[in-house]
């Protein structure tokens, strides 16, 4: 399963305002991840309702769904994890801890 972990930001104050927007960054790309993997789940159940389970199957199917949300996360080409980064990031700034 998709996971959005949480690390420690770097106390650096010159270096704080870039580690939270690389993180939100990531977040913003796991998001993502995460939509496409619920998408690619229900698709695949819809269009394959009429053959009988496999567990094997479904393991398989599952570890391939997460693989394909990652990478397609990871390119941007959907852009709701850069959409969503933009809508964030103004919230970063006013918390007075990124100054440009």
């Amino acid at each position: 399963m998709l996971k959005i972990g949480a690390s420690r930001v770097n106390p650096e104050p010159n270096r704080d305002g870039e580690n939270q927007k690389n993180r939100l960054k990531e977040c913003c790309q796991s998001f993502e991840a995460i939509m496409m993997n619920n998408l690619l789940k229900d698709m695949r159940q819809n269009s394959l309702s009429t053959e009988s389970a496999d567990t094997g199957r479904e393991v398989y199917e599952g570890m391939m769904n997460e693989s394909v949300a990652r990478m397609m996360s990871k390119s941007g080409e959907l852009g709701l994890g850069e959409t969503l980064y933009r809508q964030l990031l103004p919230l970063i700034q006013k918390d007075g801890r990124e100054d440009s």
